[in-house]
């Protein structure tokens, strides 16, 4: 298994930056009182962060 190159690893980088930041702003404007830790754990563990934010924000609108 290789590591990424530099562009990967850029690309990667700035595709989760972006990806915490909508769910940051998307938890934020949705009232949720832990939005940084939703926007934080979305850029460390991203891959396993946004169903779990997605799926706890679908049962929380059904109600």
């Amino acid at each position: 298994m290789e590591l990424p190159g530099p562009g990967q690893f850029f690309a990667a980088l700035v595709f989760w930056a972006v990806a915490a930041t909508l769910v940051f702003r998307h938890a934020d404007r949705s009232g949720n009182p832990n939005a940084t830790r939703w926007g934080v754990a979305t850029f460390l563990v991203g891959p396993f962060v946004v169903p779990v934010y997605l799926f706890r924000h679908w049962l929380r609108s059904r109600r």
